[in-house]
C-alpha cells in the first residue's frame, strides 16, 4: 500500500511537469515555426526546457506536495514556470538572431499557472485522502524559549499534530504514554532525558522530530574526522574561507550591477511616486550593523510618512500601521524598498546574501534577553537569506537565529546562489511582508527619518 501511494504521487508530480511541458511545445509549434529544428533538435530543446523546470522545480519545492501548502506550491510552480520560458525565450532569440513576439509564451505562462493549479489541487487532494494527519506527542520543558517553539511547531505543523504535550514527566512516564504514538517530537531536554527518548524511538521504529537548540545546528553541520579508528566531529570556526570570500565578493559586486540596471525604471518610478506622494524625502538610512559588529548607513526607500518615529521612537510595524503611506505598503510588499540596498552591497557593508542587518540599540536590547542573537554577527548583513526567506517579518527571534546559524554553518557559494533563485517566488508571497501584531512592540524592521536624504 506504501508503495501504491508514493507511486501515485510520482505520477502527479509526472503529470504536472508533462502538463507544464505540453503547452510550452504547443505554443512552440504553433508560434515558434521559425526556430523550428529537425526531428532530434526538437528533442534537445524539450529535453532542455525540462531540464532548466526540473531544476526550478526542485530549489522552489514546487515537488514537495503534502510538506507545503497549497497556496506556496502554486507560487513555486508559477516561479519555476515564468524562469524556465523566460530562459528558453532568450535561447530561441540567439538561435534565431532576433527577438521575437513574447506574447505567445506569456499566454503559454498564463495557461500554465491555471491548469498547475487545477493538478497541485487533484494532487492535494490524494495526498490528504493517503497521508492524513498523524498524532504526535510533544515533549517538552518549561524553558520559554522551548515553550515558543513547541507553540510555533503545534502552529504550524499540518502532518503532524499534536494531541498530548508532557512537561516534566520522567523517563518512565513518558514512556507508558508514548505507546499509543508512533510520532515524538522533543523540545529542549536534558541531555540524558533526550538521549534516552532517541534511543526508545530507534529501538521501537518511532519517528522523532527535535526542536533543535543552536547546538544541534552546530554539531549537525559539523564535519566528520577520523583520528585512526576514532571518530570526531570538528565543528567549523568560520562560515567562509578566504578564497569562497573573493568569490563570494565578486559574486555580490556582478549580481548587484546586473540588478540595478535592469531594475533602474522601477527605481525611477518608485523614487518619483515616493516624492509626490508627500513631498519627502524619497530615501532614508539608517545605522545598521554588519559583520564583527561594524556599523553602516542602510539605504531604503521611505515607506512611512515623515517623522514617523518622532512620538514613538522604534517600534515595529504592524498590520494596518497606519503610519505606512499607500506608496510605501505597495513598495513593502512588492519588496521595492530593498532596492537602494543594492549601493550598500557595491560599497562592501552587505552582501547580497546574509543575516538581516539589526539596529546597534535593537541588537544590544535582543542580546541582553537572547545572547545567541550576537551570532549572526560572524557574516556580512545581507538583503536576503534564511531567516528573510524562510521566516516572516514578525517570526521570533529566536527561531530567526536558528535560521540565521543554519546558514552560516552550511555557507557556500552553492547555498548562496540557491538562496538567490529562492529569494524570486518570496518576491510574491504576502506572508513574508506580513507585520507584528499591535501588541508586540521592541523590534527589528524599524523605520526612522532621523537622518533623511532628499
Amino acid at each position: 500500500m506504501r508503495k501504491f501511494r508514493r507511486s501515485i504521487m510520482i505520477l502527479c508530480k509526472f503529470l504536472l511537469t508533462a502538463a507544464m511541458a505540453g503547452l510550452f511545445l504547443f505554443v512552440f509549434f504553433n508560434w515558434y515555426d521559425e526556430v523550428y529544428f529537425f526531428f532530434k533538435g526538437n528533442l534537445v530543446l524539450l529535453f532542455l526546457y525540462l531540464f532548466i523546470y526540473s531544476m526550478f522545480m526542485y530549489s522552489y519545492g514546487g515537488y514537495k506536495i503534502g510538506a507545503l501548502r497549497l497556496r506556496e506550491l502554486v507560487f513555486s510552480n508559477a516561479a519555476a514556470a515564468f524562469l524556465t520560458n523566460f530562459v528558453t525565450y532568450f535561447i530561441m532569440c540567439l538561435i534565431t538572431y532576433r527577438m521575437l513576439e513574447v506574447w505567445p509564451l506569456l499566454v503559454c505562462f498564463a495557461a500554465q499557472a491555471i491548469l498547475s493549479v487545477l493538478l497541485y489541487w487533484l494532487a492535494f487532494r490524494l495526498n490528504e485522502w493517503f497521508y492524513p494527519p498523524v498524532g504526535a506527542l510533544l515533549i517538552r520543558s518549561a524553558d520559554a524559549q522551548d515553550i515558543a517553539m513547541a507553540d510555533a511547531f503545534i502552529r504550524k505543523s499540518t502532518r503532524y499534530l499534536v494531541r498530548e504535550t508532557l512537561v516534566g514527566q520522567s523517563y518512565e512516564q513518558i514512556v507508558a504514554i508514548a505507546k499509543d504514538y508512533n510520532v515524538l517530537v522533543t523540545g529542549m531536554l536534558d541531555t540524558k532525558l533526550r538521549s534516552r527518548l532517541m534511543a526508545y524511538c530507534f529501538e521501537t521504529g518511532r519517528q522523532l522530530f527535535i526542536l533543535p537548540a543552536l547546538e544541534d545546528i552546530m554539531l549537525n553541520s559539523a564535519a566528520q574526522y577520523m583520528a585512526e579508528d576514532l571518530l570526531v566531529y570538528r565543528c567549523r570556526n568560520r562560515a567562509f574561507t578566504p578564497d569562497q570570500l573573493a568569490v563570494k565578493r565578486a559574486m555580490d559586486i556582478g549580481f548587484s550591477v546586473l540588478l540595478m540596471l535592469f531594475t533602474l525604471p522601477i527605481t525611477l518610478l518608485t523614487a518619483l511616486a515616493v516624492k509626490l506622494y508627500d513631498g519627502g524625502p524619497v530615501f532614508y538610512k539608517q545605522e545598521r550593523l554588519t559583520r564583527h559588529g561594524q556599523t553602516f548607513q542602510l539605504l531604503k526607500f521611505r515607506s512611512m510618512i515623515p517623522d514617523a518615529e518622532k512620538r514613538t521612537g522604534a517600534v515595529r510595524a504592524c498590520d494596518a500601521d497606519p503610519r505606512v503611506t499607500p506608496v510605501g505598503r505597495f513598495i513593502r510588499a512588492c519588496r521595492i524598498d530593498e532596492l537602494p540596498q543594492l549601493l550598500n552591497v557595491l560599497k562592501g557593508e552587505m552582501s547580497l546574501v546574509g543575516p538581516r542587518p539589526e539596529r546597534p540599540e535593537i541588537f544590544a536590547e535582543i542580546c541582553r534577553d537572547f545572547p545567541q542573537f550576537a551570532y549572526r554577527l560572524k557574516v556580512k548583513a545581507g538583503i536576503t537569506g534564511y531567516a528573510q526567506l524562510y521566516g516572516k517579518y514578525n517570526t521570533d527571534f529566536g527561531d530567526k537565529v536558528r535560521l540565521d546559524l543554519l546558514y552560516i554553518e552550511k555557507a557556500s557559494i552553492l547555498q548562496d546562489l540557491q538562496l538567490l533563485f529562492y529569494t524570486f517566488k518570496i518576491l510574491f508571497m504576502k506572508d513574508s511582508t506580513a507585520g507584528v501584531d499591535a501588541a508586540q512592540t521592541a523590534g527589528v524592521e524599524n523605520e526612522t527619518d532621523e537622518q533623511p536624504l532628499s
